[in-house]
Parts: structure tokens; sequence; C-alpha cells
């Protein structure tokens, strides 16, 4: 199945470290890092390579749960994995990723022709028979910049097996399927209180299935309502576990920080807590270290918030890291329930969604707004499927050439989620956020790798089987109010200081990041993309570039915002491409002593 990829003293050692592991049965070729766990048992060998949670079998007991399950393991497997069976004896196993792909597996390979797989891109790079170039239909997308909506990866050929997709393995043949999928049920009659407690008690459980007694814990705390509502819940857990609090605030940017609604939360709940302050430079050296490591560049700059508090958590002993990522998903609703009222000819229902929604209607901006929101997720979407699907195209961005353009198709179905048309619109668009769109957003991939490099397991608790199964059951009107997330709110009444649990404000930390990406860090970023040689421009405008590069937008700026995304997407993709050229290109960018260090400065 995985064919030898080089010499195996020295490409292994190099593709996995010194202390890597390698297995051969026939066809087979398995290898495996130290931070991997791996058991054997009557033959059978399993590896894990991540966490299994709550009722799933031990690592340990996984090879023994394979000889009496099968390939149905999987759908009873939990928490952030990528587990490999290989039975010696029958030639047969399996290579399964978690639901929601946290813990991404790659691939390469066609079905019935060999197949290549790892967690790790570099080291699936050496194993390969020659290097593939760049696959446009994923980087033309990054730096339109839109969402993806396939298995696809920047390296032409390689994919992800997929948030809940398993490969089958049976003598030299493979295949890949799926072996979970939210499922339509008739949402539940219950009083509001009873959705509350329903809700409540799915997050307490997967917390707890997350934070073992003895393990010290830490959450990522922004002071917004998704990681304040997973820190109370984290909190009042019987018996109380090991937690602290790590924050960044922003004191220079007031749009951005959320200091004292942080502070109110941990000291309600009695969590030590550590809150920093850091300059608008250092990502970029954070981006190319994840590329050095990992062989993947993030879709933004927000690890440098994030990277003081996960420093201070490894050195304060936290080996499980908590964060609210998922609420947006989890705990919001759907508005394409406007289409729903709409396809029944319920105007006075929708009538009501919108005035939730949108306030102060007798106000012409707020008219104009109301009328948007009733075009984008009441009409159009209300139409029959096929001609809803027959969307005129966008047109491709300015700073896409004519040339590239042709890959953003695919990129730009707008409602992918819109395939069967016997459940209501509301549903579909919440199940695929729940399923398939977490792994198109790479936000899995970030959640893990935030922590990787300190040795810290990321929970990421709000992407719980349970917890998805459930609030797609709920009435999708219960969901749907001002402020948003109410059973959240609701669920944590008690937990949380009412000035926490019912802000309505979120933050916008859009400024930070305009000068973050027009400070120190800008230098480099202008000599990556305005060399004429830059790689980039093959899928890029030279003539945009070097039209808007030069510039360093203000806030006055209509365009202020999508400048900063694209020039961060431009610069990643590019620094990714010489990448691909020459694997030596991290090293070099990071001894240079012109690239930014992250400052960071504890107050609390």
């Amino acid at each position: 199945m995985l064919e030898p990829g080089g010499e195996p003293g020295t490409d292994l050692e190099r593709a996995l470290g010194a202390e890597a592991t390698e297995r051969r049965a026939g066809a087979l070729r398995l290898a495996w890092g130290s931070a991997v766990a791996a058991h054997e048992a009557d033959g059978v060998l399993a590896v894990v390579d991540g966490f299994l949670i709550g009722s799933s079998p031990r690592a340990e007991e996984v090879a023994s749960a394979w000889r009496d399950e099968g390939t149905s393991l999987a759908s009873r497997l939990r928490g952030a994995f990528t587990v490999v069976v290989w039975d010696e004896a029958a030639q047969s196993g399996m290579v399964a990723c978690d639901h929601f792909s946290l813990r991404v597996c790659l691939m390469h390979g066609s079905e019935g022709g060999p197949l290549r797989f790892s967690t790790h891109l570099p080291a699936l790079r050496r194993m390969l028979p020659s290097d593939p170039g760049p696959e446009p239909r994923v980087l033309v997308p990054w730096i339109a910049p839109q969402y993806l909506q396939t298995h696809m990866t920047m390296l032409a050929g390689v994919e992800r097996v997929g948030g809940a997709r398993l490969l089958e393995l049976s003598g030299s043949r493979w295949s890949r399927r799926r072996y979970w999928k939210p499922a339509w049920r008739t949402p539940v009659e219950a009083p509001r209180e009873d959705l509350v407690e329903m809700l409540r008690g799915e997050l307490d459980r997967a917390l707890a299935e997350r934070l073992p007694e003895d393990v010290p814990a830490g959450t990522i705390l922004s002071g917004g309502l998704d990681s304040s509502v997973v820190m109370a819940i984290a909190a009042g857990l019987e018996p109380r576990r090991r937690l602290s609090a790590y924050s960044t605030v922003f004191p220079d940017w007031p749009a951005a920080d959320e200091a004292a609604r942080i502070e109110a939360t941990t000291d309600f709940l009695n969590v030590p807590a550590a809150r920093f302050t850091v300059r608008p430079q250092g990502a970029l050296r954070l981006a190319i270290e994840q590329l050095r490591d990992f062989g993947t560049v993030p879709g933004g700059p927000g690890g440098l918030v994030e990277r003081p508090g996960v420093r201070q958590a490894a050195a304060d002993g936290v080996r499980i890291l908590l964060d609210g990522q998922g609420g947006d998903e989890v705990l919001g609703h759907s508005p394409y329930l406007l289409a729903d009222r709409l396809r029944r000819g319920n105007l006075r229902g929708a009538g009501r969604l919108i005035r939730r929604t949108v306030p102060n209607l007798r106000r012409r901006t707020s008219l104009l707004h109301a009328a948007k929101v009733l075009l984008d997720f009441g009409v159009r979407p209300a139409l029959p499927g096929r001609i809803a699907e027959r969307n005129e195209r966008a047109s491709a961005p300015d700073w896409v050439t004519a040339a590239a353009a042709p890959a953003l198709e695919q990129a730009q179905r707008e409602w992918p989620w819109l395939q069967d048309g016997s459940v209501p619109r509301w549903w579909a668009h919440h199940s695929y956020l729940l399923s398939d769109h977490v792994e198109g957003s790479a936000l899995g991939e970030h959640i893990w790798l935030r922590g990787a490099p300190f040795g810290i397991r990321s929970a990421a608790p709000l992407f719980d089987v349970g917890l998805v199964e459930l609030v797609l059951t709920f009435p999708p009107e219960a969901m749907w109010s001002r402020p948003n997330r109410p059973l959240a709110r609701a669920a944590v009444k008690g937990r949380l200081p009412d000035r926490v649990r019912m802000n309505p404000v979120k933050a916008n930390i859009g400024p930070f990041y305009l000068d973050l990406m027009t400070g120190p860090d800008s230098a480099i970023l202008r000599e990556l993309l305005l060399d004429r040689t830059a790689r980039v421009r093959e899928f890029a405008d030279g003539a945009w570039l070097e039209r808007n590069l030069p510039r360093s937008p203000s806030l006055a700026d209509p365009d202020w915002l999508t400048w900063t995304t694209v020039v961060w997407r431009l610069a990643m993709a590019e620094c990714w491409l010489r990448w691909l050229e020459d694997p030596d290109f991290p090293d070099r960018m990071l001894a240079r002593a012109d690239l930014p260090e992250v400052e960071a400065t504890r107050i609390a």
C-alpha cells in the first residue's frame, strides 16, 4: 500500500525524526514518529495519531476492537484522530479520519494504484515518486480569497482523506468512503427551557470527555461569547478541573479590546489568568515556521494573537487547550430559514425573522439591509434547486489573471449544500456547516497546529458529534434571536456574569491586522510580491501587485479590509510556492535578521 519513499534510514529520519519507527508487511509500509501511539494485538497493528475520547476504545484497545468490528469501528470513534489499522493475516485494514478533519490525514493515489498517506505533508511529499506541482484549483481560490469546497490541497494530486471518511484497505486494493454524515430528523417539540437543559447537558459531557481530571488544561479566552461559554462550562465541571485562561488584549485598538469582559469572566469563575499585549509584527515569521514544520501556510495572521498565550500555557504545564472555535457553526442559526418560510408562503413568518435580525427598521439603511438579507437568504435560495444553482458566476477579482480565472469555477458554487431538496433549506445549510465546511475552511488544521509545536493537544470541544447531532434537531426558530446564540446564552445563565453572557457586540480585530500588514512585516511582504520573478504571478496580475503593494491603506480607505486579506493570502501563496521549489526556503527566511520577531508583553 505505502511504497517505500527512498533509503529507509536516511529518508525516514529526515521525514519523521530520529525516533521514527517503521513496519513493513508485504506491500504495506507504515512509519510513525515518537509522538504517535502504536499497539499490536494478535497480529493487528493499530496506530493512533491524535487522541480518542468518550466511549471510543482506548488507543491500546483499537487493534482488538478491529478484530470484532472491522471498518464499522470507525463510526464509534470520537476525538481528533487519524487511525490506521492493519491486519497482517487478513491483509486488510483501514485509515480513518475523525468526523471534522481536526487531525488531518493527507493522501496521494488513485483507486487501483499505489496509496501514500500521512498526517504530515513534508513526510508525504518525501514519499512521492516525483514532486508534483501546485494545484491551481486550490491556489486561485486561496488568493481570491474564497473557501474551498473539496478535499484538494495546494499540492497537485494530494488530498485530505476527509472528515468522517475512511480508506478501506484490502490486499493491494483500496477505496474511500464516508462513514458518518448528519441525518435529518424532525425537530424536537419541547419547551425552550428543555432545549436549554439538553444543550447544557451535551456541553457538560463534551467538555468532561476532553478534560481528564488530572491533566492541566487551559482556554484561549477572547472575551467573546463562544470562548466564554466553553470556559464557564469547563469551570463548572465536577470534580473541578485544573484550568487557566490565556488572552491577548488590545488597549491601543479599542474596537478589538475585550479586556474588561475577560477580567470579569476569570474573576467570576475564579480561574487563574494570563493576559498579554502584542505588537503588530511577527505574523510572517510564525507563518514561515509553520511552512517549515508542516508544509502549510495560515489563511490569516491570527496565529500571532494566540501565540503568547499558547507559549505561556506550555510553560505552565498545560497539556489540553480549549477554545470557542466552531461557535458560529454549532451555536448559531441558519439564515436560510427565511427561504423555507417563503417556500411555504409564510410571509408573516419571514417578516418576524427579519425583525429579529435587523434592528430599527424605520431607518433607511436598516431597510436596505433588510432587503438584502431577504434577497440573499430568502428569495434566491427559495427557488427550485436547479434554478437556484444557475446563478451567474461572480467575475474573477482584479488581482487574478485571466488565465487563472477558470480555476475559480468550482469554488464559486454559492450553495454547495443545496443538493437534497427533500430536507429544509435551513437544515441543509446548517448540517453542511457542521461537516464538510469545517474541512474546506481548514479550521481543523488551524486548531491542531496552534498547539502542536508545544506538545499541547487542542481539544476543540464544540466540534463534538453528539453536540452537533443534538443542535441539528433543535427547532430553527429557537436558534434565531437577537442577541444571537440565545440557547447558549441561556445555558450558562448563572455561570457567567451577565455583562459577558448578554453582550451583543462582537470585537473587531480588523484595525489591528491592518496595522500589522502595514507595519514592520510589510517590508518583506512587499519584497516577496514585488519581485518580478515572484512565483505567484502565474496566478496574480503583476500590474495589480505593482499598483497596490507600495501603498499602505488606512481605515479611511474603503478597500482596507480587502487589501489586508488579499495581500496576506498572496504572500502566503508566494512563500508556499517557493517552498515547493526549494524546501530550504523557510530556513533561509527565518535566518534573516530583518524578519520581525513576535513581541508580546504579559500584563497580568
